[in-house]
């Protein structure tokens, strides 16, 4: 939990916990909060505040947790301090890693997500065919995420059926592979809180392919205590890279595809949503469906 000019952070941290204490069954889940003041946190959660020594709102919020929850507070009189942080995380993780009996310094699962990456540029992986379409949006339930025993009548009651699979202490991760663009974004990162908040479990958001070199890691290397809802698109703006006999939409999609068979081969529960296009419409109608999906009322309810 920080304020919004020390949010980017939280982004360095989580990878720095999640790349390296998340394998050999191992780990501990980084979750970087999107809501100013977030509600409806389950009993395994440690909360860690990162806020100036001024901010009187951040400080009541951390006070009013205690008692509930492990509560960390990291009061910096100056933006700069923050680099402090920096070497005392790095030194802390390092230690924890050893009480957990795994390396810090490795990521094994990193490199097989890039290796069925290229087996997916080459043209031999088999990708899951989709389970159900609704008006372009194509669904596709894999790896441990069994298909429903009823019919599935929308993306909303797809992500619903992803949800009901949720354990005590599981968390539930967004793989968006859409473009890096907050006001295009802002539907989704809005809808994650409420979602929290609705089924009292981690929900976070992670971008594609940036997510592979820090929580992808956990994903496959840590505990089986993830739900993973990977959203792709089907846009038709490419690029060529130069050298080579693919396109950046090819490589991106690429990407997305090879994270989802390791995941598989690891056997995450994952729903895969495919967009027809990354539109601002499309993503805001995926925004709707996954509110409705979690039971929770939203403005186009209303």
């Amino acid at each position: 939990m920080a304020p919004h000019e020390l949010r980017t952070f939280g982004l360095w941290a989580e990878q720095l916990v999640a790349e390296s204490l998340g394998k050999c069954g191992n780990g501990v889940v980084p979750v970087v909060e999107l809501a100013d003041e977030p509600m409806g946190y389950g009993p395994d959660r440690a909360i860690v505040v990162v806020r100036m020594s001024g901010d009187v709102r951040l400080a009541e919020w951390a006070s009013a947790q205690r008692g509930r929850f492990g509560v960390f507070e990291i009061v910096l009189d100056d933006a700069y301090d923050i680099a402090e942080e920096f070497v005392i995380w790095e030194h802390a993780v390092a230690l924890v890693g050893s009480l957990m009996g795994v390396n810090p310094f490795d990521q094994p699962n990193v490199a097989e997500a890039k290796n069925a990456t290229l087996v997916v540029l080459e043209g031999d992986a088999e990708v899951p065919p989709a389970t159900a379409a609704f008006e372009g949006i194509h669904v596709t339930f894999a790896g441990a995420l069994p298909e429903p025993t009823h019919q599935e009548r929308s993306t909303a009651t797809a992500f619903g059926h992803a949800i009901a699979s949720l354990r005590a202490s599981d968390y539930l991760t967004l793989l968006a592979y859409l473009p890096y663009d907050y006001e295009l974004l802002e539907p989704i990162a809005s809808a994650v809180p409420a979602i929290a908040s609705a089924t009292s479990a981690a929900v976070c958001l992670e971008l594609g392919p940036r997510y592979l070199h820090s929580t992808g890691q956990l994903h496959k290397g840590g505990p089986d205590n993830g739900v993973f809802v990977l959203v792709t698109s089907r846009d038709a703006v490419d690029l060529e890279v130069p050298g080579r006999e693919w396109s950046l939409k090819t490589l991106h999609r690429a990407q997305a595809l090879g994270d989802l068979a390791a995941l598989i081969s690891h056997n995450r529960r994952v729903l895969w949503i495919d967009l027809p296009d990354a539109g601002e419409g499309s993503v805001r109608a995926l925004a709707e469906s996954l509110l409705d999906g979690a039971g929770v009322v939203h403005e186009g309810q209303r």
